[in-house]
């Protein structure tokens, strides 16, 4: 038995106020909030951070992940960049698309001279939570006072060569 090749999806940075930024969170939020069946309301959008957008190739009309890299600016985690709302479409899991966003996130933050990523998650994302360990993350203390939030995250992006030390 062969099996297909994996679906091609294009990963670029989007500016958040963008449609199919706007589509794609919406999906987000709209799967958040029913499998934490919770209302989750994140406010406005904002110019905060940086933003990107998988689509998929052969139809890019269609936003099939999302993802943005946010400072935090206080706290113990101060100083690192802050995956938000990291999403990859059902039907696209499965196909290393998940992984593939979070290794860009990692990058943008890396670009962006945060030596460490964070996140959060709640522990009904079981997705999500394998994505993570599996990328090489460890559990840290809470960093922060999200009120879904069951895990807390942290990796570190940028060493120090001999030179820099």
């Amino acid at each position: 038995m062969t099996s297909s090749p994996a679906p091609a999806a294009t990963i670029a940075e989007v500016d958040p106020r963008d449609p199919l930024a706007r589509q794609a969170l919406d999906a987000y939020l709209a799967e958040v909030a029913q499998r934490l069946d919770v209302t989750f309301d994140p406010g406005p959008v904002s110019d905060a951070g940086r933003w990107l957008l998988g689509r998929d190739a052969a139809d890019p009309s269609r936003p099939v992940a999302y993802g943005g890299v946010v400072a935090v600016s206080s706290g113990p985690q101060r100083g690192a960049g802050e995956v938000k709302r990291m999403w990859v479409d059902p039907a696209w899991r499965g196909t290393g698309l998940g992984g593939r966003l979070l290794r860009d996130l990692e990058a943008l933050a890396g670009r962006l001279g945060h030596p460490r990523v964070v996140l959060d998650t709640n522990l009904v994302l079981t997705e999500a939570v394998g994505l993570y360990e599996r990328a090489g993350y460890a559990r840290v203390e809470p960093y922060n006072d999200n009120p879904h939030a069951q895990a807390w995250f942290a990796k570190d992006v940028l060493t120090r060569g001999p030179a820099d030390r």
